[in-house]
């Protein structure tokens, strides 16, 4: 199995996220027609607190906004949250990371309160994410295609690591699959705002992805499958094999459902 990303590699994929962070992308256009997205009856797709994502309609129905409010303090003395998602996705897919195309973003002072800035991004079509088409479809897979998946799944998280990325909400919730009716199946990453090129992951945040996969594939997965892709990953990262790390996982996966559970979000 291939080895993670060396110090080269997190040092160029910070230094692309940087230079992209620098270069201003907003068309003239995308103002307007952000606006128009979210004063119309645009399909929501997502929203929390401080987001809210919409599929644009008419002639923009192959685009999806993204609305960003931050409003903390620190906003005043760093980019906006739109423009660090768009460096992000150049950054990470110039390292090969299958992320959705950011064509731009807009960012905004007053009159479209309370969001402060948006990403645009082209919609993936045929794809639904990962913990949705595991719900439906777990009960169907057989031995041999849920071997196929871990080893797909975990090269797929390996790569971020591997590419000098990290991504801090590794729930299948932020995993598409897209499914052509023309193609093979394909995984891409969302969720750009957690994207970090060139931060190398501490091992409490890896064992955080680690758990963040495990829980959100709640009881579908075979036990065996879990303990063979702890152990894979244990190749790379041989500190996983001390016995306590996998009863940490468990129990902190326990919680994370608990919490989610109790506050109704998540998977």
């Amino acid at each position: 199995m291939k080895s993670t990303g060396n110090s080269s590699v997190f040092r160029d994929a910070r230094a692309s996220y940087r230079e992209h962070l620098r270069r201003r992308r907003a068309p003239a256009d995308f103002r307007q027609r952000a606006a128009q997205t979210l004063t119309a009856n645009a399909p929501l797709l997502k929203a929390t607190a401080h987001q809210r994502v919409l599929r644009g309609i008419g002639p923009d129905s192959d685009l999806v906004f993204k609305f960003y409010s931050d409003l903390s303090p620190l906003s005043l003395f760093r980019p906006s949250r739109a423009r660090r998602a768009f460096a992000a996705t150049q950054a990470a897919r110039a390292q090969g990371i299958p992320l959705a195309e950011a064509l731009g973003y807009v960012e905004y002072t007053t009159g479209i309160a309370p969001f402060t800035s948006c990403l645009i991004m082209r919609f993936i079509p045929n794809a639904t994410t990962l913990h949705h088409w595991m719900r439906r479809n777990h009960r169907h897979l057989t031995p041999e295609q849920w071997t196929l998946w871990r080893k797909r799944l975990l090269d797929f998280w390996l790569n971020l690591e591997r590419s000098g990325i990290y991504h801090d909400d590794t729930k299948t919730l932020n995993i598409l699959i897209q499914t052509p009716p023309d193609a093979p199946t394909q995984l891409w990453w969302i969720d750009p705002e957690s994207v970090h090129p060139g931060r190398r992951p501490s091992r409490r945040q890896l064992l955080r992805n680690l758990v963040q996969l495990n829980g959100s594939l709640r009881s579908w997965v075979p036990d065996e499958q879990r303990l063979l892709f702890l152990q894979e990953v244990a190749q790379i990262h041989p500190w996983l094999r001390v016995p306590a790390v996998e009863q940490k996982i468990r129990d902190w996966t326990r919680q994370r459902l608990l919490n989610e559970i109790k506050t109704r979000c998540g998977p």
